[in-house]
């Protein structure tokens, strides 16, 4: 593993991750705002954070264990288990999603729910499945999913163009992006049977899935918290706020994707590497800061004209919030491998504590700005936390037990 094959990886996986976020935002999304109410692009925005909250927390924890764990199974030519776990995990998506948009939505639609759970189910299968290019490394492969899945969402955008139905941007976008990777992979394949492993990843998967969980809520419940309280309207409005801020995390966090990879070949604690990393970390996000600040204004007039008066007010204290989001996330990969899985459930308790008291504390008090005000300050925290984890830890690497 060269630095150069790092720093490739690293780059194909930005681009990867960079194509549907420009997709979505640049194209996508300020499209269909012009053609549909405030309240109904708040809605579509708490619909989006929905799905990437419970399928993607779910995909995302099969995947991660799955990567984590994958020399024990080849070193024991194990194989199993997963299928049952992606099994377990779907029926409790349908349930959750399904109850999630109904308490969106305000009521039960037969058509939306059966959508929603579709567009649920095709995310989850799709997030699990990407693990085995993780596993090979093999980069290029993460690169065409996005730019089908890009494909998709363009697709579904034409589709909406003569529908006014939005719903199917996502469905069709995740729908294409299963299909490729069933297509590509082997993993749906494998034996529904329990290995030798299989008691302790389902407590793994738990612990994982729990911390995963409350990282997505603090990531995307913004919107979520907003949209009951202020109405599609605010949803709107924040969401604009942070545009730009969020095109540069969701371009940046890659990297941790890249990090967790290589890191699960590693069998001992890295305490040089790690600051070495963090010290990036902070020069890319305060540039990331200030590219955020001077463009807003501008991305904000050709994508949100509607939205600009409004939604500047809030560009310094959003950018800020997220370049520490991302900060913290780029820690997180060696805090996943290298400490013990309680932490991130008590990390993400303390940090959704935090977040969700005070940030709807200050909302009371200060309206839209004081939630703001309240979700950076969380992430201050957030990142305090996770760097004394990390240097206070005993130096040895999760084992399975």
């Amino acid at each position: 593993m060269t630095k150069f094959r790092i720093l490739n990886d690293m780059f194909l996986n930005i681009i990867a991750a960079t194509v549907p976020i420009v997709v979505l935002q640049i194209l996508v999304f300020p499209n269909v705002a012009n053609h549909i109410s405030e309240s109904s692009y708040g809605l579509l925005i708490a619909i989006y954070s929905l799905i990437n909250i419970i399928p993607g927390t779910i995909g995302t924890t099969l995947n991660n264990i799955r990567l984590l764990h994958s020399n024990k199974y080849s070193e024991n030519n194990y194989v199993g288990d997963f299928m049952i776990l992606v099994f377990i995990g779907s029926v409790l998506n349908i349930i959750a999603i399904s109850i999630g948009t109904v308490i969106i939505e305000g009521g039960f639609n037969i058509s939306n729910s059966l959508i929603v759970i579709a567009i649920s189910i095709f995310a989850l299968l799709h997030d699990y499945l990407m693990v085995e290019f993780r596993i090979k490394l093999n980069y290029k492969l993460i690169l065409l999913d996005r730019l089908i899945v890009s494909f998709g969402y363009v697709i579904g955008m034409i589709i909406f163009i003569f529908t006014k139905n939005w719903y199917f941007i996502f469905l069709i976008a995740h729908f294409i992006g299963f299909i490729f990777v069933a297509f590509k992979t082997s993993l749906l394949k494998e034996n529904r049977i329990k290995t030798p492993l299989f008691s302790f990843i389902l407590k793994d998967s738990f612990l994982f899935l729990i911390g995963a969980f409350l990282l997505r809520l603090t990531s995307y419940a913004d919107k979520l918290l907003l949209y009951p309280i202020l109405g599609g309207a605010s949803v709107a409005v924040y969401y604009s706020a942070t545009i730009l801020s969020k095109m540069v995390s969701l371009a940046i966090t890659p990297i941790n994707s890249v990090a967790l990879s290589y890191l699960s070949k590693l069998n001992e604690k890295p305490k040089k590497l790690f600051w070495k990393v963090f010290i990036l970390g902070v020069f890319v996000c305060f540039i990331g800061y200030f590219l955020s600040i001077i463009l807003s204004g501008t991305i904000l007039e050709i994508l949100y004209p509607m939205f600009v008066d409004e939604a500047i007010k809030y560009i310094y204290i959003t950018s800020a919030s997220t370049v520490l989001h991302v900060l913290g996330s780029i820690i997180q990969p060696f805090v996943l491998k290298f400490c013990s899985m309680k932490f991130q459930i008590v990390i993400n308790s303390v940090d959704v504590f935090i977040y969700t008291g005070l940030s709807l504390l200050l909302l009371n008090t200060y309206g839209l700005m004081g939630f703001c005000i309240g979700v950076m300050i969380s992430k201050i925290i957030k990142v305090i936390m996770l760097l004394l984890v990390y240097a206070t830890s005993k130096d040895e690497m999760i084992v399975l037990e």
